[in-house]
């Protein structure tokens, strides 16, 4: 899906810079859309082959060493840091 998305945008772009003024944002408006569909099909596929992916919704246990200040919010405490 990636591919086909910059494969069109290169070709919108293209087109954008032969053909004439009238229809050059229209091509340009086209082209960005597809570089951002490009973008998004390549970010679901990496979240999609994330080595934590068999891990979501279950309970474990984890060494974490807390890299920067935690923010509480209610009864939620959020953190930045890294699993040792």
């Amino acid at each position: 899906m990636a591919a086909a998305a910059l494969l069109l945008a290169v070709l919108l772009l293209a087109m954008a810079v032969l053909c004439g003024t009238a229809r050059l944002i229209l091509y340009l408006a086209a082209a960005f859309l597809c570089i951002g569909l490009m973008a998004g099909s390549m970010r679901l596929h990496s979240l999609s082959e994330s080595l934590l992916e068999g891990q979501a919704g279950k309970w474990i246990t984890a060494e974490v060493q807390v890299t920067k200040a935690p923010h509480v919010a209610d009864d939620m405490v959020s953190f930045t840091g890294r699993a040792m």
